[in-house]
């Protein structure tokens, strides 16, 4: 074995005892940890919970293998035994990007738990392992609703069953709090992928960004990305954040930049529904303008220029539209940036 992520079930054992992992879920049997060969281990990486890595951030985490060790406090690997396949003797249930960081190393063995228990209790688990992993990534939001997919269309889970589905959830997410799961658990049900009769699209901060960038091709996070062209200091905002929060950023990056760039903001509703969507826009771009307006109070206080004599023209924090959010049959029916009417403008 390489000797830079030695192995010893004995500390392992003493530093992380099974029941970190098995505490959670009654349907979860640890059988036993041992250092098991690769080459007995089948892999399907269309298993891997974690949708935005598969596998990609297996380079950095080998960096970190290779500075840091391995550690005994570190969650082993999780497999299952398949005693009928006529190749491998278990099956990968949790670890998929370290798997893929030994693959690079030419490491033949590596430590894993054995476990056992239903197909339900094994795709819970799947969710659970990749956060108490170390080093780890956590799940995102995306992740969850992919996951959440998966197990559905194995006819484990049933989506028009609340009650089930919130359990779903609180199985995958034991140690996160109400709100933030009462928040995945909305996504989920909100999600086409999950209910093709969703009339609404939502968006993480990441898929946000990723919108921004990719499809408006306009920068994203103020400054943090300069490859585009022309540059430009642009952000994307849900509904749920703090106006006054956009507002000094903004002008922390327009003076960064000596005043040459304006701050573009373009927005979404975090919760969206298909009745209150234009309700939610007005209310956003009320709240963006009550920050505006606010802003100029304080100038005329400062400098005694009354309020509708400041130059509004001059301001440089610009609400630009929102992003489409109205779906029919699971595909958006909205242009590709909107208006508070949800009525297409220029993306220029």
């Amino acid at each position: 074995m390489n000797k830079q992520i030695k192995c010893d079930v004995n500390a392992s054992l003493r530093y992380c005892p099974p029941s970190s992992m098995t505490e959670y879920d009654n349907g979860i049997i640890h059988k036993a940890r041992k250092i098991i060969p690769l080459d007995r281990i089948l892999v399907n990486l269309d298993n891997q919970p974690r949708e935005t890595d598969k596998g990609n951030n297996a380079q950095d985490l080998m960096e970190s293998f290779l500075n840091h060790g391995w550690k005994p406090e570190c969650q082993p690997m999780i497999v299952r035994e398949i005693p009928k396949h006529p190749t491998y003797d278990y099956e990968l249930v949790g670890g998929f990007t370290r798997h893929e960081v030994l693959k690079l190393m030419f490491v033949n063995k590596y430590i894993f738990d054995i476990v056992d228990g239903s197909d339900y209790a094994m795709e819970s688990l799947k969710a659970r392992s990749n956060p108490t992993a170390l080093p780890s990534t956590a799940m995102t939001d995306g992740d969850y609703i992919s996951h959440t997919k998966t197990v559905i269309d194995k006819g484990l889970l049933d989506s028009t069953d609340q009650k089930q589905m919130s359990v779903w959830v609180k199985d995958m997410t034991p140690n996160m709090s109400q709100r933030k799961r009462d928040n995945i658990l909305n996504k989920i049900k909100n999600s086409p992928e999950i209910n093709p009769n969703v009339k609404v699209q939502t968006y993480t901060a990441l898929e946000a960004n990723d919108y921004l960038e990719n499809v408006l091709r306009r920068n994203s996070q103020g400054d943090s990305k300069k490859n585009l062209t022309p540059f430009s200091l642009d952000y994307v905002k849900s509904s749920s954040s703090a106006p006054k929060n956009v507002f000094w950023d903004g002008w922390k990056k327009y003076f960064k930049y000596d005043c040459n760039y304006p701050v573009n903001v373009f927005g979404y509703i975090n919760q969206p529904t298909d009745v209150g969507l234009y309700n939610q826009r007005v209310d956003y771009l009320k709240n963006f303008e009550n920050a505006q307006q606010t802003f100029f109070k304080m100038v005329s206080h400062m400098t005694g220029i009354d309020t509708k004599t400041i130059d509004s023209e001059r301001y440089p924090i610009n609400f630009v539209g929102f992003l489409p959010q109205r779906l029919k049959e699971g595909k958006l029916t909205e242009g590709k940036l909107v208006d508070v009417n949800g009525k297409t403008i220029s993306t220029s």
